[in-house]
Formats: C-alpha cells, structure tokens, sequence
C-alpha cells in the first residue's frame, strides 16, 4: 500500500492494529518499533494544514486522525519511559475554564507530561546522590511550581464538572475519561509531594488519596462491566499501572491488598504491555519481601493477621525500585521472569545508608 494513496491517520491506525497483534503474541520488540513509528506519524497529524501527500491540497485533522492522536497521547502520558513520549505534547499552559471534558483531558496530558520529565531527573539524581541527598531550592521551587499546576487544573476541572447539565455519572464515557483523568492526578500528586525526599516512609502520610485511586479505579471498572465481561485486551494503559503503584507504594496493609484484589479480579487482563497476572504476582512478592522484614524468602499472605493491620515496614525494609525482566526458557515455551529489585540497609546502628541490589526469580 502506498503511503500517498491514503489518509495519513489510516496509515497510524493501521500501525496501532498491528501493534495490537504483536503485543498479543507477547512479541513485546516488534510491538514497540510499530509504536514508536505510529508516534512518528502521530507527529505530522499535530501539524494543522500541513500536506499528507494525498490526493487532498490542503490538510484537515477528520475525527478518525483526532481520535487516534488523543489515543496516542493518553499512551505516551501512561508510559514509564520518556522516549516513548510523543514530541508534540508541548508545554503546559493553563486556562481557567474548560468547556468540555476532552478539553481538560487535553491540558491533563500536557501537565503531566511536564511533571513526569521532572520526577525522571530528579529519580535519576537520588539514584546518583544516595539517600541523603538533599534537594537545591530550584527543585524545590520547580516542584511547588508543578504542584500548584495539578491544583488549579483540578479546581478548573471540577468547575466543569459542577457546571454540567447532566451529571458525570449519567454519561459513562464521560465518567470513564473523567476517572481516568483523575487517577492519573492523584497518582502525580503523590508522587510530586514524595519526590525530594529518598525515604519511602514519606508515602505514608498519603493513604487517603491512595484509597481515592482504588475509587478512580472502581468507577472505572464499574463502566467497563457494564459494557461486557472483563476486558481481555485494552490498548491503553488505563489501570493497571495505577494498581501497581498502589500495591507497591502504598505499605498500608489492608490498602494494597485491595489493590491486588482488583488487578487479580476486575482490572483488564492486559493494558498495552501490561498483564495483570504478571504485575499482580510481582506486587505480591514485593509485599511478602516487605511485609517479612526485607527477607527475600517472605511470601504474601492474601488475608492480612488481624494484629498486623496497621503494621507498616520499617524504612530499611523497604524496596524503593524495583524490575521485572523476562529470560528464554529453552525447555518451556514460558519465559523465566526475574525480580530486580533495591533497598537501602544501614551500615550499624544508625550508620549510613548502603543501596543494596537483589535478583530472585518469580
């Protein structure tokens, strides 16, 4: 097929569907090269009168190519790595008043997308500098400059909201992006308001906006089962990321486990590459490890004992990074999945802080 004998939106739409098949067949490279040459394509969809090489003189976005670019844009925002991110998200810039949901979504992208630059520098620095690294003012003042972004891009979001006509709930397409969008908020807002700081215990002074996601999480989840059975395969990644970082952030006992009940029960079977079998087994054994003292050995136990509700892990039982890879099994047609993962062990009785580094296999 020519690339000058078709719109060029058909052209990133056909891409996306055969990333949907690689992805599918678990072909997780091939998957990713199609991704990233739909992005490329994605690019000159942002450019407003430019030419496609069609048959048409002059350029217009159709509802399909709009509908893809959004697509794609919700996906670079989800992902964990920033080269995977589209270039042309732009720098954020904040309006008052939105008129409608797709509106504020469309800012939404633009905000986090700047925030999540940010949290990958700093992350990267506090991986260089140690645990007692201390953050320069220009860090501080660069986060309370994003934070306050979240903020007036809430209250302006829930002027919209409070100002519809017909209520969120009664249209579930609306509640859906609306959830989402949400979600994606209160996640960034956490993670902006622990960033400067090396010490995992600083997640703990936000249990109530972990249980805002699980609701976020629930609404979404109640939409989607209203429309059929568990999706098996959703392209975006909508959920599942959120539910890990619950899982894995959140040390609350009773919370996180919430959090695997619902990766394990209700969440997609598969968001993009993310598979809930597999991320509910890696939280599982990041919690067992913590919850048994940072011992390797410790296994997850899905009813939490009653005398250990409210107990938290110490810090230096913590893990604060952690990887999943897969290796080739020659005799199994099932890869070998290992967990990397860090912690941070004093060296004595309030000694220094030593980044210690683990490989258990799953």
């Amino acid at each position: 097929m020519r690339h000058n004998s078709i719109s060029l939106g058909v052209l990133v739409v056909t891409c996306i569907l055969y990333t949907c098949v690689e992805l599918l067949q678990d072909n997780l490279d091939e998957s990713i090269v199609l991704y990233q040459k739909a992005l490329a394509m994605n690019g000159q969809l942002a450019l407003p009168g430019a030419s496609n090489n069609s048959t048409h003189s002059a350029y217009s976005v159709t509802t399909l190519e709009r509908s893809t670019k959004a697509l794609l844009r919700h996906m670079s925002v989800a992902q964990p790595s920033p080269m995977m991110w589209t270039n042309d998200i732009g720098p954020f810039h904040f309006t008052n008043n939105f008129e409608n949901i797709s509106q504020a979504r469309d800012a939404g992208y633009a905000m986090v997308a700047e925030a999540h630059l940010f949290i990958v520098q700093v992350q990267e620095i506090k991986l260089t500098e140690g645990k007692d690294w201390l953050p320069t003012q220009k860090f501080i003042d660069r986060r309370d400059k994003l934070k306050n972004n979240l903020f007036r891009w809430d209250a302006a979001v829930h002027t919209l909201i409070k100002s519809r006509s017909q209520p969120i709930f009664e249209s579930p397409d609306d509640d859906e992006l609306y959830s989402t969008l949400m979600l994606s908020w209160t996640q960034y807002l956490i993670e902006l308001s622990t960033l400067l700081t090396a010490y995992e215990t600083s997640y703990d002074k936000f249990f109530p906006q972990f249980q805002s996601m699980l609701g976020y999480i629930r609404r979404v989840v109640a939409v989607q089962q209203a429309r059929s059975n568990r999706p098996v395969f959703v392209l975006e990644t909508r959920i599942l990321p959120a539910l890990h970082y619950v899982a894995v952030k959140c040390r609350h006992p009773l919370i996180r486990r919430e959090a695997i009940s619902l990766t394990e029960n209700d969440a997609p079977r598969m968001e993009y590459y993310f598979k809930a079998d597999h991320t509910a087994e890696e939280a599982k054994r990041i919690i067992g490890i913590e919850e048994a003292g940072g011992n390797e050995t410790g296994v997850f136990q899905p009813q939490c004992p009653p005398d250990k509700v409210d107990a938290l892990p110490a810090e230096e039982h913590r893990i604060y990074r952690e990887l999943l890879s897969e290796v080739p099994n020659p005799y199994s047609k099932e890869p070998n999945q290992y967990l990397t993962y860090g912690m941070w062990r004093r060296e004595g009785e309030d000694g220094a802080w030593i980044a210690t580094e683990h490989v258990i296999k799953l």
